[in-house]
């Protein structure tokens, strides 16, 4: 068994056992010793080991696996680090040794992996990142997206702000910060989801934390790991029915191979440990422009120069370059093109299509994240903790059409650069003392302090028709327009926190965090977030059937806030030309004193239980949020003069749901194994006050149908609406019509593994979402305007034909009325099969490896939608739509991508 810790505590000797489970430590002394071996879901062992001077000594382990790991160490949520049995709230731990198949990126590491993590693929572009929510949409002016840490160390959070301001520019999608780590230096993922677990976090952790560790070393021999992988991504077709498929784009598609390379090693010596990786991605997408190139290296070592102090190193390099066909709402974008005949008949030739994938997007990313982690431990029970990182992410992205190009109105050509740039400085703080009040009571007290300082920089410089053919710059164009932003956010706040434990088995922690920001107003001051939570390990008390069931009770409540915008509360000016050289400022944002954060109060319920020695586990919990202060943005009178509507806390809405993790061992033999799982949760919202106003679009109504209206969900679909849809018969509508969520209220994610003789893995995932409507603009742009799709083709020939009678309702509302019509919106639901991978270990044909594993897997291998659904996916979603956290609609993207993987790992 591989990844065990084995190791001798009084000593800080150990070392890491290899896939075959040797181990090998040196330089241990003479004497008895009491050696112990750890791995994440299995019990510690302990075991005294003499050693005799010049003799080697063999010492053997059984682990037996602990379900419910209840000496497991939390530490994303606690006061320095905790045993999951001390914790009140849930946490969802993700732990890449026990993922199977050659995962592409982080987001697709956290996909259906977790109850309550709700991850939506944005488009099958290369470099493509994902729409993250934990239980939900918290805010509807702000991001509703989680804080990411990476070993305590705060990082970007919200995606990569690019995107060109003319409609011809626009790109095609935006990357995630998540995916600039390397999935093969991850050691696990800890994920915390709401309010009663995010309070330590305070201000800006209503939407959840997601903290990455990385792997370490150990003292021991080194340990050399290298993985090769080799595939090919493409796409399925997102067209219903046997007619163009893949809309038009057969000429363009292919198998893009794709290809990876990463290597490792850790270990340690003396008072040393190391780890050190390095790996190279070059991957085409499954369309023939579509490129990703990446590279990162990574180092991390800890140091013990005193018996008491431990001195932690991490740091990583990323550099990234994609080159994107255009899609989304861009009349260079094939997907828009072939949709809406956008240049005529022959915007679906081949040749057509081919100048349009002329148009490429390229883009490169720089990362480089930091940290330093000092723990000093001056006597046994008193810990004190301080981690400072930083976070560099540079952006630089440019757009051009070049002069002579025919179409969108840009004969002359245009282009357009930007480079972004965000900064983001962090310190950490926590020491904790704990002590025995009697014979079986202790209590732990905490203290601790974070501070976070984010500088995002953007600057963008457009022109618009060149003097001629060539390669020229932004500033060759007669027409120039250039913006810069800089913006510049700090936090900062202190926390109390008290766990209080009687007999190992009864927990109760009551904490309060104090924050201070930025955008806070003037007059709003100083910002408290309380929290409490129990922990009851019923399986621990005498009165219990030992070889029954494992089982802990926990409750916890808790506060966290979503801080407003850097510049929300202050009075702006829009500076503008006005006449020739005549500089002028317009009213922009009013400003509010007494602006402050949206508060999420939160409370969970729920147990962990395993049965059957562990063969059966469930994980249950029920949870409700309540955000109180809810930033809306509201009209001024007009009277006060022509500014813009102003955020003020002046609404209320309510989360709620249920998560559910089934685990369960069906058969176990020593030569096969059946194993199979389930994770489903809910999420329903409503919103609960918008202070005085019923209802208000935080987009066009017309274009998205989504609402934010009192005793609805966060948002809510309304629109005109075919009630006869499916029948052969003329359209009835009912206007105006509440639909339904806009979000998913319902995931599942069924899982399996067979093991097989040979110790052969086999094993599936797969994802559903539903319960929810959503917008297609693909639809409403083209169809809204009368023009022609694939999908209304059998319509016509039907009408052209004299066959109205074989007509549905839906035929003739979205095909031949589409003109009085014009909305469209589909029932969301949909089933992605995420992966299949079988793994089969070769070691023995690998010559000079410890051990060598070889896998297959394919990713998004068969997907299922409504039959509404006639054309798109509904993860192919519209990138940045108006700037609003909440509104998820089906672009005019390419579909995901979907891929096949040969993998090869080895150790040595």
């Amino acid at each position: 068994m591989n990844a065990v810790q084995v190791y001798i505590p009084t000593l800080q000797v150990g070392a890491l056992a290899q896939e075959n489970g040797r181990y090998l430590l040196v330089n241990v002394p003479a004497g008895t010793h009491v050696l112990r071996t750890e791995r994440i879901g299995f019990r510690p062992v302990e075991q005294e080991v003499t050693v005799v001077a010049g003799q080697a000594v063999e010492a053997n382990f059984i682990l037996d696996e602990d379900a419910l790991a209840l000496d497991e160490i939390i530490v994303t949520g606690t006061a320095g680090q905790a045993r999951r049995r001390e914790v009140g709230n849930t946490v969802a731990q993700i732990n890449i040794a026990e993922v199977a198949e050659p995962v592409a990126n982080v987001d697709n590491l956290i996909q259906a992996r977790a109850p309550g993590v709700l991850i939506a693929g944005q488009s099958g572009s290369s470099g493509s990142g994902s729409q993250i929510r934990l239980r939900g949409n918290v805010s509807v002016a702000l991001s509703n997206n989680p804080l990411i840490y990476v070993d305590n160390v705060r990082i970007k959070s919200e995606p990569y702000s690019l995107g060109a301001r003319s409609r011809q520019n626009r790109p095609a999608t935006s990357g995630s910060p998540l995916n600039d780590i390397n999935p093969a230096d991850i050691e696990r993922i800890e994920i915390i989801k709401g309010a009663a677990a995010t309070t330590l976090y305070g201000t800006e952790a209503a939407a959840g934390v997601i903290q990455i560790f990385t792997k370490r070393g150990s003292t021991g021999a080194p340990v050399w790991a290298a993985q090769m992988d080799q595939g090919f991504n493409y796409f399925r077709p997102w067209n219903k029915g046997d007619r163009e498929p893949f809309n038009f784009h057969e000429p363009v598609l292919r198998n893009g191979w794709r290809q990876r390379y990463s290597a490792s090693v850790q270990g340690g010596q003396g008072q040393l440990g190391y780890f050190l990786s390095a790996s190279m991605l070059d991957s085409d997408g499954g369309i023939e422009t579509d490129k990703e190139e990446s590279w990162s290296v990574r180092g991390n070592a800890s140091f013990r120069p005193l018996e008491n102090l431990i001195l932690q190193f991490n740091s990583s390099m990323m550099s990234q370059d994609v080159v994107n066909t255009r899609q989304g709402n861009n009349v260079t974008g094939t997907v828009m093109v072939t949709n809406q005949e956008y240049w005529g008949p022959t915007s679906r030739d081949e040749a057509t299509l081919r100048t349009m994938l002329d148009r490429i997007a390229p883009r490169s990313t720089r990362r480089f994240i930091s940290g330093l982690t000092a723990q000093y431990d001056p006597i046994p029970n008193w810990s004190n903790r301080l981690t400072v990182g930083y976070d560099l992410a540079d952006l630089r992205g440019e757009f051009e059409i070049p002069y002579g190009w025919r179409f969108a109105d840009a004969e002359k050509g245009s282009r357009e650069r930007q480079v972004n740039q965000t900064v983001t400085k962090s310190f950490d703080f926590v020491s904790s003392l704990t002590w025995d009040l009697a014979s079986e009571w202790r209590s732990t007290m905490s203290v601790g302090a974070q501070g976070v300082e984010t500088d995002e920089q953007d600057v963008r410089a457009e022109g618009f028709d060149f003097p001629g053919p060539g390669e020229f710059t932004v500033s060759s164009t007669a027409r120039r327009s250039a913006a810069e932003s800089r913006l510049r956010v700090i936090t900062g706040g202190f926390f109390l926190q008290n766990l209080l434990d009687f007999r190992d088995r009864y927990f109760l922690t009551l904490g309060l965090r104090v924050d201070g920001n930025s955008a806070f107003g003037q007059s709003f001051g100083l910002q408290p977030y309380p929290k409490a939570s129990l922990s009851y390990v019923l399986s621990d008390e005498d009165f219990w059937p030992s070889d029954f069931a494992d089982v802990k009770l926990r409750a916890a409540y808790g506060h966290a806030g979503r801080a407003p915008g850097a510049f929300d509360a202050v009075r702006t000016w829009d500076p503008v030309g006005y006449g020739l050289n005549r500089p002028a400022l317009l009213p922009e944002n009013l400003g509010n004193a007494d602006l402050g954060p949206e508060r999420t109060a939160e409370i969970e319920l729920g147990f962990d239980a395993a049965f059957l020695n562990g063969r059966l586990r469930f994980d249950y919990t029920y949870y409700s949020q309540t955000t109180s202060d809810a930033l809306f943005a509201v009209q001024e009178p007009l009277s006060n003069g022509d500014w813009s509507p102003q955020l003020k806390n002046v609404g209320k809405m309510k989360n709620w749901g249920h998560e559910l993790l089934i685990d369960a061992e069906v058969l176990n033999y020593q030569t096969f194994g059946w194993n199979v799982g389930l994770m489903a949760s809910t999420n329903h919202s409503e919103v609960l006050s918008l202070g005085g106003s019923p209802r208000f679009a935080p987009a066009s109504t017309v274009r998205y149908q989504a609402w934010i209206e009192e005793g609805q969900p966060v948002p809510v679909i309304r629109t005109n609406w075919v009630t006869n849809y499916w029948e052969k018969a003329k359209p009835i509508y009912a206007d105006d019509t509440i639909m339904g969520p806009h979000w998913p209220t319902l995931s599942l994610s069924p899982n399996m593994t067979l093991r097989l003789p040979g110790d052969i893995l086999l094993s599936g995932r797969g994802e559903y979402q539903g319960g929810f409507w959503i917008n297609n603009i693909a639809e409403t742009a083209a169809l809204g305007r009368g023009l022609d799709m694939v999908m209304c083709w059998d319509a016509h020939d039907k009408f052209d034909s004299g066959q109205e009678e074989e007509l549905y309702a839906w035929e003739w509302a979205k095909c031949i009325e589409s003109g009085v019509y014009g909305k469209f919106v589909n029932p969301g639901d949909y089933f992605e099969l995420r992966d299949i991978s079988l793994t089969v270990p070769v070691g023995r044909f690998v010559p000079g490896t410890s051990s060598a594993m070889l896998t297959v897997s394919s990713r998004n291998l068969w997907y299922w939608t409504k039959r509404e659904l006639r054309t798109g996916h509904p993860e192919s979603l519209e990138v940045q739509i108006n700037g609003s956290p909440i509104i998820r609609q089906i672009g005019e993207q390419l579909p995901p991508s979907s891929s096949f993987v040969i993998s090869l790992r080895a150790t040595f």
